[in-house]
């Protein structure tokens, strides 16, 4: 975790298996900015490619993030 007065970054970790018995073990950054006590902005960064592997398994990965 990293903080500055109204900004927090932290890096959290996430475990789950879907209906279908895929792990899913996946990495997340998490940026946080404050203003007056309260949440102004949430930022998640995650890898979206191994999202979309493990759950949607089989199915072509569109390129580019496009549907193709």
């Amino acid at each position: 975790m990293v903080a500055e007065p109204n900004k927090v970054a932290v890096q959290v970790e996430a475990f789950a298996t879907t209906v279908e018995g895929r792990h899913l073990q996946q990495s997340y950054n998490v940026y946080f900015e404050f203003e007056g006590g309260k949440i102004l902005r949430v930022r998640e960064y995650n890898d979206t490619a191994h999202v979309f592997d493990t759950l949607r398994a089989g199915e072509r990965r569109p390129r580019n993030g496009l549907k193709s």
